[in-house]
This record gives C-alpha cells, structure tokens and sequence, in this order.
C-alpha cells in the first residue's frame, strides 16, 4: 500500500508519521499534539486530508502507552475480578513497594480494584486439565444482579490454571459478553506469567480496557474505507487491539528501531527509555518526576511521577515541581520542541524558582538561612544527570544514541558529564517506530 500512517497515543501527547511511497521522493509528513488541545480525531484527519489520500487504500499502525499510563496514573474504571475460589487473595498479592527509606515493613502495589470486586466462583481446572469441579452457569446468573447493582460494566476473568485450559474462562466470558459486559481473561494474555502476576495485569487490563479502546474508536470513526488498522503488540502487530495485548506495544516498536544500536536512550515527552540488546527498560529518573522532600534536609527528585494532570508548573497550572521545570529554569528548554513549547508559559519560571526557594527554606534546619533557589535547582539537575551517568556506567556502551523530543536538551548535559563516550542523535518519533520507516 502507496499510503502509511504510525500513530502513537500517549497519556498526554500524540504522534502522527504519515508517508506516500507512491510520489517521488516519498513524501512524509509529522507532528505531534497535547490531547486537551487537539482531539485524535482531528490529528488523523487533518493527516489524511494533508496526505491527500483520497480514495487510494492504506494502513494505520498503532502505538499506544495508554494502557500502561492508565494503571501508573490510577486513571481507569474499577473492573469486578472472578477467580477460582479460594484463591481471592491471589488478586491483591504482588510485590512489595518500598519509598526508598530503611522500614520494617514494605508497602503492597495500588490494585485497581477493591475487595468487595473480587468473587470466588466454585468452578476447579486442576494442573493436568481434567475437571474437578464444573462451572456452574446458576451461580454466574446469581452474580449478573450483585454486578448490575453496582453498576459494574467491566469484568476480569483469571481462573486457576487458565493460561493452558481456558475452556471455564471462555465459557464465562461468553456468558457476561452476551449481557453486555466488557470481558477480560487471563488466557487472553501474551507471555509467560506466574498465577500472581497473571492475576494482575488481568485486572489491570481490564482497568485500562475502557481508555484504550475510546481512543480506538476514535481512530476508526474518521479511518477511510478501504482502510486497514494494526497495532504493535509485544510480539509484533495485531489486527486485534485490547489493553491487554497493545501493554508494551510502543516497547516493542522502539526496540525494534534501535536493535541495531549498541544503547539508545528515548527521552520521550512522558518517559524516558533506555533500549539495548533488543530489550527496554525505564530510566532511573522520568520528566515529571515530582520534586520533594526525601529523607535528606534538601529537595530531591522522588519516585512519584505526576504525569501532565495538571502538568508540570512550567504549564501554568500545577503548584507541584517536576524534573521537567527545573530544566526548564536552568534553560534547557529553550529548542522549539513541536507540541510541547506552545504549552510553556514563559512567566512561570519565577514561580518554579519562588517554590524551589520555598521547599529549600521548610526543609532547611533551624536557623539556617536556606540555599537560593538558582543553586537549588543546579543541585538537582546535576543529581539528575548524575542517576543517568550511574545508568550509563552499568551500561558499559562506548557509543549512545539519542532519540526523542528531549534529546538535545538533555543529550547536551551528558555529553558534558561524559565527554568519553561517542554521542549521536537519531531523529526517530514515536510514531515513525510505530510506522516501521
């Protein structure tokens, strides 16, 4: 197909690649855009329009974080959770969370759903596949009341030993779906899980189900006839899209990208990724990273990221300091960076360093005149290169490309701190990966 288009759907921003192979030179076009701004609708059909498709057939590819962002941002619909009886607590169980200070005790993972959600139903697969117990359709009725009263629209399936014999989650699944519940198992899943971890991201999936498929629809409502839909999945695409099999998708888009290269670091607008040996992972600091007190008497970066609702200060809206505000004081975001510099607001850098000053005065020990703000913020953004540094010291790599809308802001902090290494930049967008040119 002459036409191609890559879309990435972010939790804040989205991406259009679009490109005709069939006119000389192949003829691309780009852009990117705050959501509150500009609806994904109007992004693909002013691509469209712009691409002057006309009657001709193409192909979308879709990327999309949202599944991922909606569990990290606690933004989805609480789903009802079936699981064999028995083992309810299994749904509640994961890793323990630590904020980084000595404790006895650790903190349990938010879970999407809460304990009155999760239902044992008496239905047994044992490890060998033979039935121990059936699955009772009575008891899958009883619960269509207590679902309906509570005004459950959403439903996640994760029955024992599910991943090899799914015959009792399809049957239920069939069951709800036939009554107009959104329906999501554990079987639906791509990859190897343990039971626990199965039972999560079941849930999880479900969490995000209601957002991901909003902005699929949202896609296909100004699609052309004609037109064919894929989505990147872990395993590659899919002509089937659900939060549970696009999770990672925009991953593996990306790694596919930078397989070539020895390490590449993404430093996206909502994330920043490190790419190597065909594998991702997260960064140890992200852009809105929110910037508080820790266990020292001095402001830090935390592990709380707040995301752009509402936004780091360098918007105009938030009283709550990000990494991406001090970059923004210490000028590093002075570049035209499409889709986020119109965002800016310039008279909010007194009010970032006005709250810098105020954050290093309350954590100031008694008497002590505090550090000014300037000084604070050149502390932190040297803390924050620094994690990158450690980063870059356990990657061992002699060369590192740089991709995203924030590379050269930030790739010119670490070609100073590691004048050693060989840095390249690499234009590639989001939805250029997605597009696979």
């Amino acid at each position: 197909m002459a036409f191609k288009i890559g879309i990435w759907m972010g939790d804040s921003f989205a991406e259009i690649f679009a490109e005709n192979s069939a006119s000389a030179g192949k003829s691309q076009l780009s852009s990117r855009w705050f959501h509150p701004k500009k609806s994904l609708s109007e992004g693909l059909r002013e691509t469209l329009l712009n691409l002057e498709a006309g009657d001709s057939p193409g192909t979308v590819i879709a990327a999309t974080s949202r599944a991922e962002m909606s569990v990290a941002r606690k933004q989805g619909t609480e789903p009802a959770v079936l699981v064999t009886a028995g083992f309810e607590t299994w749904a509640r169980f994961g890793p323990g969370s630590s904020n980084g200070i000595p404790s006895m005790r650790t903190q349990r993972e938010w879970f999407p759903t809460p304990p009155d959600k999760i239902f044992g139903i008496e239905e047994r697969i044992r490890a060998d596949g033979s039935v121990e117990k059936p699955l009772a359709e009575s008891e899958l009725e009883f619960l269509v009341a207590k679902l309906e009263l509570s005004k459950v629209k959403e439903i996640a399936i994760a029955f024992l030993h599910a991943n090899r014999f799914p015959q009792h989650e399809q049957k239920a699944a069939e069951f709800f779906r036939a009554r107009g519940f959104k329906v999501v198992c554990s079987s639906e899943l791509e990859g190897d899980f343990d039971d626990i971890t199965r039972v999560r991201r079941t849930v999880e999936s479900a969490f995000a189900e209601a957002l991901v498929q909003e902005d699929l629809a949202a896609i296909r409502a100004v699609l052309p006839e004609g037109w064919s839909l894929e989505f990147w999945t872990p395993k590659g695409l899919s002509s089937t899209g659900t939060a549970a099999l696009v999770r990672g998708g925009v991953d593996a888009a990306l790694s596919k990208a930078f397989s070539k290269h020895e390490l590449t670091y993404f430093f996206g607008l909502e994330e920043f990724l490190g790419f190597k040996g065909g594998a991702s992972y997260l960064l140890p600091v992200q852009p809105t990273c929110q910037i508080g007190a820790s266990q020292w008497a001095f402001p830090s970066w935390t592990a709380v990221d707040r995301g752009y609702e509402p936004g780091p200060m360098l918007f105009g809206k938030s009283h709550q300091l990000t990494i991406l505000d001090v970059l923004f004081v210490r000028d590093r975001l002075s570049g035209d960076i499409e889709g986020f510099s119109d965002r800016v607001q310039a008279k909010s850098s007194a009010r970032i360093l006005e709250a810098l000053f105020t954050l290093g005065k309350n954590l100031a020990e008694p008497g002590r005149r505090a550090a000014d703000a300037k000084d604070i913020a050149h502390d932190l953004e040297s803390a924050f290169v620094e994690r990158l540094a450690m980063d870059l010291a356990i990657q061992n790599a002699r060369t590192v490309r740089l991709a995203g809308p924030l590379a050269q802001a930030v790739g010119a902090l670490l070609e100073k701190r590691r004048s050693d290494l060989k840095f390249t930049y690499d234009p590639m967008t989001i939805a250029q990966a997605a597009a696979g040119v």
